[in-house]
Formats: structure tokens, sequence, C-alpha cells
């Protein structure tokens, strides 16, 4: 099952980025590359991004690896240099069996419905990076695309989530930008976000208020 998206439970600081800022930063990106392998371990409570659509590259690169605070599962192998790439992993469950397909299917068939040249090697790592969120109570997060829909690969991540019973809440990318930047950035300044890359417009004191 997942809880539906995150309610507006607290007062949010009144930001000065502009709308259209936050859209250039959003809006998919073709070539827009992520290699990313997962956090290594997870804590107690933590919260954890355990999908994020890949056609928003440009979004992740410049949001989760400039901010703190956010540990994710996720795994993204964008090309034949990143390790398992292109690696095909058997699927033991019964809705895949010999029978049904005429081959022994990888993960492939049920996230695709046929074998794709990047493997799925990436989804037997998510699955136990999301395993071991899962024991550590963590606070699991969908991020969908900005229309609220999934990605290819997304379908079958959510897919796993639900028959698993895992719980997440779920949360648009631009309302996953606006989080980042309102609740892990606090401190940015200006510099700060032309360092990351963000070119956004805030104000001089933007930092300075304690966030409630």
């Amino acid at each position: 099952m997942y809880i539906i998206p995150i309610s507006e439970d607290r007062t949010r600081r009144s930001l000065s980025w502009s709308p259209e800022a936050i859209d250039s930063l959003c809006k998919e990106v073709d070539g827009a590359r992520v290699r990313f392998l997962g956090t290594p371990f997870f804590e107690k409570y933590d919260r954890v991004i355990v999908s994020f659509p890949g056609a928003h590259g440009r979004a992740w690169n410049k949001l989760i690896q400039g901010a703190g605070g956010w540990k994710t599962s996720c795994v993204f192998l964008p090309d034949e240099d990143a390790p398992g790439y292109g690696v095909h992993v058997k699927n033991d469950s019964p809705q895949c069996c010999h029978a049904i397909w005429g081959v022994t299917p990888c993960f492939c068939h049920m996230l695709y419905g046929q074998p794709e040249r990047w493997g799925c090697r990436w989804y037997q790592m998510w699955v136990e990076n999301t395993r071991r969120a899962a024991e550590m109570d963590a606070e699991l997060v969908v991020v969908t695309k900005a229309d609220g829909s999934l990605g290819r690969s997304q379908k079958g991540e959510v897919e796993f989530l639900e028959t698993s019973g895992y719980e997440y809440r779920r949360r648009s990318v631009r309302e996953f930008a606006e989080d980042v930047l309102d609740i892990f950035m606090p401190d940015c300044n200006q510099k700060n976000y032309r360092d990351h890359g963000i070119g956004m417009s805030l104000p001089k004191d933007f930092g300075s208020k304690n966030r409630k």
C-alpha cells in the first residue's frame, strides 16, 4: 500500500525563486545521464527516495548530488562503463516461469516485456537497497514526473513496493525540488545555489529564518 502525498502540515517559508526557474530545473532533458548505485547504508527512520524518473536526470544531478539529508535506494547504470550494465538476472518468481514465457526470463520481461540492452542487474541491486531501507523503518518516497506519472522502470519499482506491502509517500519532481530547497538546503545563499548550478534568484537573507 502507499501513503497519499505529503500534506502541508507545516508553514513553508516564503521563497522568492521564480516558477520559471523551477520549471527549467525540473523539465525532462534528453541525454542527462545519471550514474548512481544507491546509498551504501541506511539508518533508522531515514527519508529515502526509492524511485525517481530517469527522464529528470538533470534535476537529480543538480539536487541530489548537491544536497544533504536525502538517502536513496535508486540505481542508475547509464552506459557500458557502469558496473552491472547489460547484465541480466534470472527471475525465479512463479509469474515468470518457463512454461508461461517459453524461456527462462530475466527481470527485463517483468519490467519491459522483453530483454533490453542495459539489462536488469540494476533492478536486483535496487531491490536489495530498498529492502535494507525498509528494514530500518525508513520513510520511503517515490518521485514521479511533473504530471504525476511514472517512468517505464518506475512502474516495476512501484509494483514491487506495493506487492511487498511497503508504505511510501509520493511527490512530483517539482514538489521534490521544493522540498530539497526548502528543507535540506536551509542555509544556502545565492552564491551557493550558483555553485550548485541552480540558476534561481534567492533573497539575500534566505536561510536566516528558522524553519517552522
